[in-house]
């Protein structure tokens, strides 16, 4: 049996980057479900969407499936590192909501 925990190295992953970005922020991971969201897909084993809801370094992040949220996760910290590096502006401009589906084509 495979004991390799997604969501903890997605946690792991987050708390990681933030420090190193110098952020302090209260984010939760999970399910869409947990949330209360509903985004369509064919199939959540196979099908990635995500939300990200986070302002004023508060919020979610939310997906169809484990992988879903780890690439939730990485678009926002993506997001963060463009903004620091296109406007040399404070990391809380990118805390805000942004929703985003990422559909995987191939199953």
């Amino acid at each position: 049996m495979n004991n390799y925990n997604v969501r903890e190295f997605t946690k792991n992953e987050l708390d990681k980057y933030l420090t190193k970005l110098g952020v302090s922020a209260e984010i939760s991971l999970g399910l869409l479900s947990d949330f209360g969201v509903n985004i369509d897909v064919a199939d959540p084993f196979f099908d990635d969407a995500y939300e990200i809801n986070v302002k004023n370094k508060k919020g979610y992040i939310a997906g169809t499936n484990e992988r879903s949220i780890l690439f939730g996760v990485y678009r926002l910290l993506e997001a963060a590192q463009d903004d620091i590096c296109r406007k040399n502006a404070s990391i809380s401009t990118v805390f805000c909501t942004l929703a985003a589906n990422a559909w995987k084509e191939n199953r």
